[in-house]
């Protein structure tokens, strides 16, 4: 019979090549965090850039206010969604494979360049997904609540926008690109933050550090759109009646 050799840990040079195997470790966690918490910011940043384009609209000489609860509540929820669907893949994505060893350096964070490019995209990318989807998608619903469609034309709406939703997302989204640029002041170094933290040594601060950094800037963000004067946050939407 032949002799079978068992090779250990100890039997093995340490100049040895490493032969790179792939081996399930689990749920990336740290990839994981890393994208939520990106993804709650990029949202709350969509909710006030949506609802500040809005203030811009009102025409002269009309008192420029808030929208209703309601209305706050349903566009800010398709911005909200807007800006997550744009965040988590890329966060996801972005942020690398596992190392392939232990000992081997963990996921750097990016650079604030690199924030600054994924900023522009953000301002550039959330117009589009906004009057492609969510926009259309919450006119509708605002004419359906008031009882001006029925659900058939709902339906019939709905799939309407799903088909013209490129053109439909260059005629509405081109009147978001200068609220998007503003929003990109805010993406960029929420982000970068957050891609600090989440990369920290430490580990307390990459747990609860990260979350609390997300929380943190998202509520600003917010309270901000509640409590500063619309008459102010008209100005970052572009529109013609925008004014101090």
């Amino acid at each position: 019979m032949a002799q079978t050799t068992t090779i250990t840990e100890t039997t093995i040079p340490a100049d040895a090549p490493r032969v790179w195997v792939k081996e399930p470790t689990g749920i990336d966690w740290p990839r994981l965090r890393f994208a939520s918490c990106v993804s709650l910011y990029g949202g709350s940043v969509g909710v006030a850039t949506v609802l500040v384009h809005f203030l811009a609209l009102t025409p002269y000489p009309q008192i420029i206010q808030h929208l209703t609860i309601w209305h706050s509540v349903l566009f800010g929820t398709g911005g909200f969604l807007g800006g997550v669907l744009i965040t988590a893949p890329t966060a996801y994505l972005l942020f690398g494979e596992r190392p392939e060893f232990a000992s081997e350096k963990g996921r750097p964070p990016r650079g604030i360049r690199s924030w600054a490019v994924l900023g522009v995209l953000y301002g550039l990318t959330y117009p589009l997904i906004m009057g492609g989807i969510f926009i259309p998608v919450s006119y509708n619903i605002v004419d359906f609540s008031g009882g001006y469609l029925s659900i058939p034309q709902l339906m019939y709406k709905s799939l309407e926008g799903g088909i013209f939703a490129p053109s439909v997302a260059l005629v509405i989204g081109s009147r978001l690109f200068y609220t998007g640029l503003w929003s990109t002041l805010l993406f960029v170094p929420g982000g970068w933050a957050l891609d600090r933290f989440n990369a920290s040594r430490d580990p307390l601060s990459r747990k609860y550090g990260t979350w609390f950094v997300a929380v943190l800037f998202s509520a600003i963000v917010l309270g901000f759109l509640v409590y500063a004067p619309p008459i102010f946050l008209a100005n970052f939407g572009g529109g013609a009646q925008a004014r101090f």
